[in-house]
Order: structure tokens, then sequence, then C-alpha cells
């Protein structure tokens, strides 16, 4: 609708939203741009129901931009650039100049797609003085990113990606991702960096860079992908980062980092997964001159690395290395895969190992080896400068209940070659049974009692079996058991039992109460004659 001072928009009215593509570049302020860019200089909502941005096409502002997909945003594509020969990729940038903040990045989507050089990016500039040409760092804050996406988060080569990072005197924007799976591959990258920028060839950064905080309900997969908040100024400290969800993957040389490389302190990586897994993964937070940085893994049901896998924080420098917590039910090393926190010319830091179901294929050592699986907290200056390596697993031998097998081999086709039917000493298969129990003697159910029908093997009498010549018994035929006429004589199988008025119980040949079923399990011996 039309305003005294131009048009005012809203979707008060709109039910059903349709798809948004941005193909075109669109100069919306004076501010001179070196890419095709759609410029902002307030804040902006976009909502669709899949909103694209291709070619190349970036949108710029340095206040609010907000985005709101219903189904998917799709970030994506490569673009001419100005410049003859030069390309830009497709961006969302959220910019901060001079002393003016950065405006802050939402996005709430079903799905958000980041490929083929799609990126987000909040981040502190600077500028160039007109007359030297020296860089005069901004002193502004970067904004932050928040991304809501339902269903995942997909995020898929090398040059893509969701960056906040500060070249000033400014704090890098905070990266908060709230999803349900995320997957970050081919080199594609989350991260919150402060990386300096050199005036009289010194860094001049002096900051914190941002912090990273990501929830996935269901998993979190790198494949070759990276999460970090790093910082390399003369004082400035990394952010940290923190993961929640069910099933943590690392995999084909992936990492999980929080480093510095200044005079700063690293950050500390907390992890919080019901599984984690690490295939050629890493796990590190590292520091060069300034403070440690620590790791910590809790109330995880499984950890498993292999492959040459390694959880460290080690110190370069004279900086002491960071401690590494880790509290799982299981821990599993294989292959020379490492939990280290070494140190060069500062103090090692500690490791604390928490398995309530015990810790198999690591162990602590006084040095690392190429081929198995170790716990290290070692300094270069001596051992006396070594950290701590403490374990609370269970009080169990691992060992024990286990049989030792015989050193000398069991010829398996010796034993099946034996007569195990072998008549001797009066008895078949020298008093072996074979025994079928059926169902227990219970019926299948009170409705549907045993039929007459034989639910056993039935004996073989003695006339029915044949002696060979080398000993063994061979059935001839099989014969049906014979019920004999009563006789004083006899002994049979009883067939009934009976209470008398004292309570005494008796076992008869017959049952006057209940219709007798033949079993068909009588054995032949229980009708021979009383000698």
């Amino acid at each position: 609708m039309p305003t005294e001072v131009g048009w005012k928009f809203s979707y008060k009215n709109v039910q059903n939203f349709r798809d948004i593509t941005l193909t075109q570049a669109v100069n919306a302020v004076d501010r001179e741009s070196d890419f095709p860019a759609i410029l902002i200089g307030a804040d902006i909502q976009i909502q669709g129901n899949k909103v694209s941005i291709r070619e190349g096409k970036q949108i710029l502002v340095s206040n609010n931009l907000r985005i709101n997909a219903s189904d998917t945003l799709n970030v994506s594509g490569f673009g001419p650039a100005p410049m003859p020969g030069k390309f830009v990729s497709s961006r969302l940038v959220s910019t901060a100049f001079d002393e003016l903040d950065g405006g802050d990045i939402f996005i709430n989507a079903g799905r958000l797609v980041l490929q083929d050089g799609g990126a987000i990016f909040s981040n502190v500039g600077g500028d160039s003085d007109e007359n030297t040409g020296e860089f005069i760092p901004a002193t502004a804050n970067g904004g932050d990113i928040t991304i809501n996406a339902t269903e995942f988060i997909d995020i898929t080569d090398e040059s893509s990606g969701i960056f906040s990072s500060t070249e000033g005197f400014g704090s890098a924007g905070n990266i908060t991702i709230n999803t349900q799976d995320l997957r970050i591959g081919n080199g594609a990258r989350i991260s919150a960096d402060s990386t300096g920028e050199t005036a009289v060839g010194q860094p001049v950064a002096t900051v914190r860079g941002g912090e990273i905080k990501i929830n996935a309900r269901e998993s979190i997969k790198l494949d070759g992908g990276s999460i970090s908040s790093t910082t390399n100024g003369l004082g400035d400290d990394a952010g940290n980062v923190r993961l929640e969800t069910q099933q943590l993957s690392v995999l084909e040389e992936a990492e999980i980092s929080v480093s510095t490389s200044g005079l700063g302190s690293a950050g500390n990586l907390e992890i919080f997964a019901n599984s984690i897994n690490l295939d050629r993964g890493f796990l590190s937070a590292k520091t060069t001159a300034g403070d440690k940085g620590n790791i910590t893994i809790s109330n995880a049901d499984s950890l498993l690395i292999r492959n040459n896998s390694r959880i460290s924080t080690d110190a370069r420098g004279r900086a002491t290395g960071g401690n590494i917590t880790i509290t799982a039910d299981v821990i599993a090393a294989l292959n020379n895969s490492d939990i280290t926190s070494n140190a060069q010319q500062g103090r090692a830091g500690r490791i604390e190992i928490n398995a309530q179901d015990g810790v198999l294929g690591i162990r602590p050592r006084d040095k690392e080896s190429p081929n198995t699986s170790d716990i290290t907290a070692i300094s270069e200056l001596g051992v006396e400068f070594n950290g701590e390596v403490i374990f609370n697993v269970p009080d169990v031998d691992p060992t024990s209940g286990i049989f030792r097998l015989s050193s000398v081999p069991i010829d398996a086709g010796k034993i099946f070659a034996q007569n195990l039917c072998k008549f001797e000493d009066g008895q078949i298969a020298k008093g072996s049974s074979f025994v079928i129990t059926g169902r227990g003697g219970f019926m299948p159910t009170a409705a549907n009692p045993v039929g007459d029908r034989d639910r056993v093997v039935n004996w073989a009498s003695r006339d029915d079996l044949k002696v060979s010549q080398d000993g063994s018994v061979v059935v001839r035929q099989r014969s049906k058991p014979e019920i004999l006429a009563q006789s004083d004589r006899l002994i049979k199988q009883a067939q009934g039992l009976v209470i008398a008025a004292d309570g005494s119980v008796w076992l008869t040949t017959e049952n006057l109460n209940v219709t007798l079923q033949n079993s068909g399990i009588l054995h032949p011996d229980c009708h021979s004659l009383f000698n």
C-alpha cells in the first residue's frame, strides 16, 4: 500500500507462498559493489515456499536479513564477476563496515542446501587509507547467524559453507544451528574465525572469534568436512564449539577443532552425543603461544576411534597442553588411533577417561607408537613436565572366565570318522541317548489338546536291531509298540494317577476318569517278563 514516503509491504493477507528465485542483480542503495548483488540498507525479509539464490547472485546486507522458506532454501552456483574472467559464488552476506556492526542473518526452512559455491557469511571487514593504502581495521562486531531447518542441512563441497569472520578489532559473530540432520562433506566448512590483518608486519586482531553451537536431533555427519573456531591475532581468543546430537560421525580426514596460532587462547570443544564414530577423523584443540583449549565428551554410550583417528589437545611452542575429559560406557580404539595431550616446551595436559563398561584396544604409554593405539600426555621438556592420565573404569579382569584352548589342534575329521553307534559292552553307543522333548508335555492351548498322532521318535525293539561285523548297529525296521495283555507278571507303563482318601498317591495302569491317549513312547524294556 502507498504511504507518504513510499510503499509499505506486508504478508498479512497472504495464504499460500510461492517459489522465489533470484537470478538478476539489483542495486538497492548507492554503495557500489564489485560483484552482482542485492544491496540492502535496511532490514529485509524474504518469504516463500522454495527460495533459490543461484548463478552467482548475492544478497548483501548491513542490517538484518530474514529468510523464511517453508520447503527449501537453496544457495548454489557461480556467475561472472564485473572483472573479465572472474567468477563469484552465490552468497548471503551480512557485513560490518567501520564502526557499524553487521546485521544478523535469520533462516527458517524445512531444508537448507548449500552447494557449488553456495555460502552464508557474517563478516567484519576494514578499509584502506586513501592516501597511504594501508589497511584500516574495522572496530565493529560481526552479526550472528541463526539457522533453523526442521528436516536437514546439507553442505556438499569445498567451496560451500557457513562462515563468521573478523579482520579487525571487532568480534566475529556467533553461529547457531538447529536441525534434525546435518551433513558436511567434501571439504565444506562451518567456521567462526578471527583471522586478523597485517599492519606493519603484525596481525592486529585482538578480540574473540565467534562461537558455534549446533543442535542436531538425530545426527551430525562430517564426511571430509570441518567445523572450526580459530584465531591468529595478538591477543584474541578463539570461540567455543558445542555439539549436541544422537549420532556423531567424523570420517575421511574430517575435523572438528578449536585453535589459536597467535597469542590468544584456544576455545573449548564440547560434545554431547550418544554414539561417536571417528574413522580417519580428528577432534582437536590446539594452541601455539596462548592458553590451552580443552575437549570434553559427555554421556556417550559408545566412542569408537579407528584408522589413524585422533583426539588431541597438543600444544606447540611454550604453550600448555589442554585437558581431555571423556565419559562413555564403552571406549574402543583400533588401527593406531590415539588420545593425546602433548607439549613441546610447556607442560602437557591432563587426560581423564571414565568408562563404565571398559576401554578396549588403547592404553597409556610413555611415548607414541606408529603400530598401536596410545594415550599420551608427555612433554619434550622431560617427565617432570608430563601430564596426568586418569582411568576410572570397572575393576574387572578382562581375561577372567576365559578357557585356554589346547595348543594341539583338534582333528575334527578323525572324530567324525568314528562309529558313534557301535555296540559294545552290551550297550548301544556306550549308553548314550537321544532325547526329543517336544513341547515339554504341555498342550498348545487349553482349547487345542494334543492329538493322537505321534510327536516323538518311537523306540526300536531289540528284534529290529542288527549288529554288523564291525560292531555297528543298524535299525532294519521300525516297529510299533505292542500293548500286551494284562498279567500279574508284566510291568506296564503307568497311565493314570489316583489319590486315595488318606492322601496317598497311586500310579495305575489305566485312568478311569479320562480318555487314554497312546503317546507311542513305550520303551521295549518296560514289557520284559520278570526272571
